[in-house]
């Protein structure tokens, strides 16, 4: 069968047009390999915020994307932590009382407005606080915050007109100073500091024994908030301790590796070829040897914000052995 000259030239340059197709295929899928896609995930959470620490570190409110919760109206995000059962295989969110419950309240520019905590015993309510937030420090990330605590006695969880209460003050992180260098917070209480060191070129151990001189108890943040890239302690100047390191790719959170002599933790994400959080795995180690893990997977909302999280722990032996669960419930503006 003749070709002509005409159709080897077409069927050639559909060749190298096909050849390059499929090259950048290949090249796209090597960009996407850690699963990001072509455009910025939207997950209304701070996954390395509200699943580490720094939950509960309520001077620096930062759980929640401020940008996106305003674009979506939505002022009222709760969440439950279920207690942990090595029973209990799905969750009956109507029979079970929670062991936390964290109700987060947003201003219509999606910034913290309020946080609710209840915390539960025994299926009764033993405590509740309230944090209200003035305004931002954009850069690091703090927001001053007046704190309500009462904690109740002797009540069932279901008959609050009973409720004893017993009002007490709760120590607040507190704003010393920024400067170029650093910013500085403290506990008024046990007057320990927060060192937080956004510019790498002041990170040096002697640079900051000698500018900051912190104490074992006082708590060094390389980064900000926002995104730390390591959190510790240190002693006689350079020792460091309790060490967790964040490392991240394309903006978002990877590993956290934690380190306390002698035990060595590691959390790692996954995400889908879109760039949304599906599941994290935490593995724990002692002087390299195995003890356990704990798979946590995500149900996740039409707007790829979690509705469920499914945590289970799992043994040495890789055993099941137990499970507990976090819900979340979106309330938006009308």
């Amino acid at each position: 069968m003749f070709v002509s000259m005409r159709s080897s030239s077409f069927f050639s340059a559909f060749g190298i047009l096909t050849f390059l197709f499929l090259l950048s295929c290949k090249e796209d899928k090597k960009e996407n390999d850690f699963g990001i896609g072509n455009h910025a995930p939207n997950s209304i959470i701070r996954n390395h915020l509200l699943f580490s620490d720094f939950d509960k570190e309520f001077s620096f409110p930062l759980w929640f994307n401020d940008s996106l919760i305003s674009a979506k109206n939505i002022f009222h995000v709760t969440r439950n932590i279920f207690p942990q059962s090595a029973e209990m295989e799905r969750l009956d969110s109507d029979r079970v009382v929670p062991a936390e419950t964290f109700h987060y309240f947003f201003r219509k520019n999606g910034t913290v407005e309020k946080v609710i905590h209840f915390t539960y015993f025994d299926n009764k309510l033993i405590g509740k606080s309230t944090y209200r937030y003035g305004a931002f420090q954009a850069i690091i990330g703090f927001a001053p915050a007046q704190l309500e605590t009462d904690f109740p006695f002797d009540s069932e969880i279901n008959d609050p007109k009973d409720l004893t209460k017993k009002s007490i003050t709760k120590p607040i992180i507190e704003h010393v100073k920024t400067v170029e260098k650093y910013a500085v917070y403290k506990n008024p209480q046990t007057q320990d500091k927060i060192f937080v060191l956004p510019d790498a070129k002041y990170w040096g151990a002697i640079k900051i024994h000698k500018e900051l001189k912190p104490s074992p108890t006082d708590k060094i943040i390389k980064g900000t908030y926002y995104m730390p890239l390591k959190k510790y302690h240190v002693k006689n100047t350079v020792q460091e301790f309790s060490v967790e390191n964040f490392t991240y790719q394309k903006n978002l959170i990877h590993e956290i590796e934690m380190t306390n002599s002698p035990f060595q933790n590691k959390r790692s994400f996954q995400y889908d070829r879109r760039g949304y959080c599906i599941s994290y795995i935490d593995s724990s180690r002692t002087n390299g040897t195995y003890l356990s893990r704990t798979v946590s997977r995500f149900t996740n909302n039409m707007d790829f914000s979690p509705i469920q999280i499914v945590h289970k722990k799992y043994n040495v032996q890789g055993e099941e052995a137990y499970t507990f669960f976090e819900t979340f419930e979106y309330e938006y503006r009308k």
